[in-house]
């Protein structure tokens, strides 16, 4: 008899093992992702991104896409427009190019993009997604403005001397470089940068005019440069922000959030000291950079 029952307890329990499995694998589906991937675009298919009326629109704002894309800023043309992620990992992209991972424009989306790994070392300024080697980080190095190798904002000791970890636009901390308390070469002063980069301050030289001490004009802003092929020389202009050319004078084209003062490349001379006609990107009209 007791044989009969234990035979009986046995079905049942191999019975249910296989709901059991199904129940399992249903919960496992659910599992929410890790707090650090929560913001973290997915990479939509074709079907689904041309059934989004927001896919590759322009934007200002996460608010002005649908839900699964962000408001992400196109390179360097300062134009910011509703998008997926495009990679998950390094492998997903062309030989050349890193994953990395970008914040919306105005919202809490972050995506992940295909960007160049360049040339540019710690502490030098740099542009993502990148889109030439000069101005693109060397392997390993993040960007924030500036490269940096990754770091713990919890732990000072994980950047090295003169660097401080800053979380970072990009979502991912990374070391910038400071001056404060310490020490310039002769003839250089700790100077800081702009807005843009929040406590990153380099030893230079300021030339030519300092609207630090001169003020700008009223609506315009002092920027702080230094000049790639001198990087112990600082200068300084007046900017004016934008997000469009409409908010630029006639004839002044908006780019990154600037208005840029368009020249020819023919005479770089018109752009002044310290600039040069370029631009960063072939699709971008010749503008004077710093140079």
């Amino acid at each position: 008899m007791r044989w009969r029952i234990l035979v009986g307890v046995l079905a049942s329990v191999l019975l249910l093992l296989p709901m059991a499995g199904l129940f399992l694998t249903s919960m496992q589906s659910r599992t929410v992702p890790q707090a650090q991937d929560a913001n973290v675009l997915p990479i939509l298919t074709e079907d689904v991104r041309r059934s989004l009326l927001t896919y590759q629109r322009d934007c200002r704002s996460d608010a002005d896409c649908d839900s699964l894309l962000g408001c992400f800023m196109a390179g360097h043309s300062g134009v910011a427009y509703c998008t997926d992620s495009e990679c998950t990992r390094d492998s997903d992209c062309p030989q050349g190019f890193a994953c990395v991972a970008l914040k919306s424009f105005v919202g809490k989306a972050m995506v992940r993009t295909c960007s160049l790994i360049g040339h540019r070392k710690e502490g030098e300024e740099c542009w993502v997604p990148a889109h030439s080697l000069a101005d693109a980080c060397s392997p390993g190095l993040l960007c924030q403005w500036r490269c940096g190798r990754p770091c713990r904002v919890d732990d000072p000791s994980s950047c090295p001397v003169g660097f401080f970890c800053s979380e970072g636009r990009e979502g991912l901390p990374s070391c910038l470089p400071t001056c404060e308390g310490r020490s310039c070469p002769e003839g250089q002063q700790c100077i800081p940068r702009g807005i843009e980069e929040d406590g990153v301050s380099v030893c230079g030289r300021v030339e030519g005019p300092d609207c630090r001490k001169d003020p700008c004009p009223e609506g315009l802003y002092c920027d702080v440069f230094e000049v790639p092929q001198r990087p112990w020389e600082v200068r300084t202009q007046c900017i004016q922000w934008c997000k469009k050319d409409s908010d630029c004078p006639e004839g002044i084209p908006c780019l990154v959030y600037q208005c840029r003062k368009p020249c020819d490349p023919r005479s770089p001379s018109t752009c002044g000291s310290g600039l040069t006609c370029g631009h960063h990107h072939p699709a971008d009209p010749w503008y004077c950079i710093p140079g």
